[in-house]
Order: structure tokens, then C-alpha cells, then sequence
């Protein structure tokens, strides 16, 4: 029972992210989350492919020391937590150079392999996938011929906003200044 309450908080923290991801847009007359928007939903499928991608590499890292050296280390005893362990490995809580219980020389092997080729290869990827769609919707913007269904950045929109908000400064801040 626990690892659905597991799966259903994991599903409602994506929906979450995609629901924070679609407040983007109206803040969109800032020319910065502008970009990050369109980028962003630019870059949905994929990074769809590569959170895929990344958790193949996952199940099949966490299956290996399961099956090997589960009997024998805490951390891997079952899929769930090899899982769990690995993710955790990922996101750097957790370190692996102090874990005695890994004495096996072929454990300590994969985990490095794993560190080195999801952590380091994984995450230059995902960094490459967001640039590459910036660095798009960027050349979009100076292009004349842009696609019709590409949204271009609306600067009179932003320099309406930075005008109000440096009126509104005007009239609260700047008399109690003077005072």
C-alpha cells in the first residue's frame, strides 16, 4: 500500500510542476520568463523523452544491485528501495564513499558507473535539451520570418508594465523620502 501512496504523490508533484509551469504565462510581458516559457513548452516532448530515458536507466541500474548485491546491502533489499536509493544518489543526498556496507568491488563499480553516466552525461543532456530550445526561441524573436504558430515577445506590453510599476514607485516611495 505504501509504494501507491508513493506513485500517487510522485504523479500529483508532476501535475503540480506542469500546473506552476502554465502560471509562466502570464507573466510573460518579462522578457526573461518569456523565454523560459516558450522554451519550456518547446522543450515538453523532449524532455518527456528524457525523463523516460532517465528512468529506464534507473529501473535498470536499481534491478542490477537488487538482484546482485540485494541480500548482502540495506539500501538495495528490495526494487522500491534500490530505487529510492539510486534517486536518491542523483540528487546528491546521499553519499556512497562512506557506505561500508558496499565492500563488494563489483557494487562499487556500477554505482560509479551509474553516478558517472546518469549524473554526469544525464544531466549535461537535459542542460543541452533547455539550451538549444532557448537559444531557438531567442533567434525566433530576432527572425522576420517567424512561424505563425510561434508567439514573439510583446515589448510595448513590457515597457507599459516597467512604466506603471516605476510611476507607482514614484508616488509611494518617492515622497516618503522626501519627508
Amino acid at each position: 500500500m505504501e509504494i501507491y501512496d508513493e506513485i500517487y504523490r510522485i504523479c500529483l508533484a508532476g501535475i503540480f510542476f506542469l500546473v506552476i509551469v502554465r502560471l509562466l504565462k502570464p507573466l510573460g510581458f518579462n522578457y526573461h520568463v518569456f523565454l523560459l516559457e516558450r522554451s519550456l513548452y518547446r522543450a515538453k516532448t523532449d524532455l518527456f523523452s528524457y525523463l523516460i530515458l532517465l528512468s529506464l536507466c534507473l529501473v535498470a541500474f536499481a534491478s542490477y544491485l537488487y538482484l546482485t548485491i540485494g541480500t548482502t546491502v540495506d539500501d538495495f533489499k528490495s526494487m522500491p528501495t534500490a530505487l529510492r536509493t539510486l534517486l536518491q544518489m542523483l540528487l546528491s543526498m546521499i553519499s556512497f564513499r562512506f557506505n561500508v556496507e558496499m565492500s563488494s568491488l563489483q557494487a562499487q563499480a556500477v554505482v560509479s558507473l551509474f553516478a558517472f553516466t546518469v549524473s554526469i552525461i544525464g544531466i549535461n543532456v537535459f542542460i543541452g535539451i533547455l539550451t538549444w530550445n532557448f537559444y531557438y526561441i531567442k533567434l525566433l524573436q530576432k527572425d522576420e520570418h517567424v512561424e505563425p504558430h510561434m508567439t514573439r515577445f510583446n515589448q510595448e506590453l513590457n515597457d507599459h508594465f516597467w512604466w506603471r510599476i516605476d510611476k507607482i514607485i514614484r508616488k509611494l516611495v518617492l515622497p516618503r523620502l522626501r519627508k
